[in-house]
Order: C-alpha cells, then structure tokens, then sequence
C-alpha cells in the first residue's frame, strides 16, 4: 500500500516537470518571434549579400539599420565607391572613416598626398563609418554622399575633414555644398533620400564585421591598416622603426 502511494506520487511529479518544461520552451519560442518581429535582422555572407540587401531596402528601409554583415575580406572596389585613381591600380587602399572624428579627419588629406606622390599606382576608395550615436557624424556622412552623387565628394569631404581637424565648429551642410559649386535643390533633396541612409549602414556594417571599429580603419590590397598611418617612415610604441604609409603602397604596388 505504501509503495503504490509513493509510485503514484512520482507519476504526478514527472508530468507536472514536463509541464514545466513544455511552459518555459512555449515562452522561449514566444519571445524569439516577438524579437524577431520587433528588431528584424539579417546576417548575410559574401555571396548573398548584396541580394539579401537589395530585397531589404525595396521591402523594409526601416530593417535596413539593423542589418548585420558577416564577411571574410573587405568588399572590392565598387563603382559606386568614391575613388581617387583607377580601380585597377595595383595597389588598393579602402579606408572606413569618419569625416567629424579630429583624428581620423587628418587622414583624409594625408592619403591625399599618397596619391599625389604614387601616382597611378595606387587607387583610393573612401567608404562612410560615422561614430556610433554621434548624429552629428551621421549628418556629415550623409551630405557627403549627397556630394558624391554631383561628383563632388571629395571637395565637401575635404572642407568637413579640415573643419574637424581643426576643432572648429561646423558650417551649415548647404553652405559647404555651396562652397564647393553644388546644385543646392538637388543636394537638399538627396538628404532625404532613405538610399543615402543605406548605404552609411551597410558601410558600417561592413567595417564592423571586418573588425574595423576605430577609424579611420584601412585596408591596402585586403591587409588592415588601423589609426592615422603618417606617409614616412616612424618609430612605433616598440621603438621600432616601422613602414609609412608611402613605403607600405610602393611594396603593395610590386607584389602585384
């Protein structure tokens, strides 16, 4: 008799853990929908990236700032890339930066310099990588888009990067673009534009997956280069002597 008690009691123990157990998987499920509904996001490879993306921005611009990309190399030049020089140079240098950071705005004119100095050897693609929550830098990314769209990327960037620099405080964005010969109608229109928000997202997605996150973040011929590379030669926090930025591009530009 005491036996049988103790059995039937062990049955109802198993069943009411069971229940439990089916609760906590029911409220799991639950919640992974709900997130998933409230934050969409996407993780895409090489390969299926630029699809996945383009099926985002026609469907949902508003999933598009929660876009994860998961990349093994840095993308190739594109033609949609601001370039100084040729996209077939033997020597590739694609920097992810920031236009208002004072520190990474003193790379711009350096690698300025670069290609003055190389030539035809060296093409340089600049790619958007505003400071997180910094409405600001977002600002500034996106009027330099804007630029880019009349061919005038690097005369507005020029005038952000030297402003930032410098520690000054900023112009109106209209005015810079007035300085530098912009149709102003067209440029206003272009802020707006949620193609220009994209494409500053997808860029820092794609420096944040390379492990780019300060700036300005490089990569020459899909090697990273991080910080300020100053053109010669310096010594490092080692003591060492280490290439510049010059010498670092004329060897690039051999191996190839």
């Amino acid at each position: 008799m005491f036996g049988q008690v103790k059995t039937k009691q062990r049955k109802f123990t198993d069943s009411f853990l069971l229940i439990v157990l089916v609760v906590i998987f029911c409220v799991f499920v639950a919640l992974k929908i709900y997130q998933s509904l409230s934050k969409p996001s996407v993780t895409v490879n090489n390969d299926e990236q630029a699809e996945i993306i383009k099926d985002i921005q026609a469907s949902n611009q508003e999933a598009w700032q929660n876009v994860t990309v998961e990349l093994q190399e840095v993308p190739p030049i594109k033609s949609d890339d601001h370039l100084l020089g040729q996209a077939e140079a033997p020597a590739q240098l694609i920097v992810y930066s920031d236009l208002t950071d004072p520190l990474a705005a003193s790379f711009l004119p350096i690698v300025r310099q670069l290609k003055e100095q190389v030539g035809d050897a060296v093409v340089i693609a600049w790619r958007q990588h505003p400071l997180a929550n910094n409405q600001l830098a977002q600002e500034a990314a996106a009027a330099a888009e804007c630029a880019g769209q009349q061919n005038k990327f690097w005369e507005f960037a020029e005038q952000v990067a030297a402003t930032a620099s410098q520690e000054k405080p900023f112009d109106d964005w209209t005015a810079i673009a007035q300085n530098v010969g912009l149709g102003l109608t067209e440029f206003e229109k272009c802020l707006t534009k949620p193609e220009v928000q994209a494409t500053i997202d997808k860029q820092s997605a794609e420096a944040e997956a390379l492990g780019a996150i300060g700036v300005p973040s490089s990569f020459l011929n899909k090697t990273l280069l991080s910080g300020v590379y100053p053109l010669a030669d310096f010594v490092g926090s080692d003591g060492q002597t280490e290439p510049g930025l010059l010498k670092l591009v004329q060897q690039a530009s051999r191996q190839q």
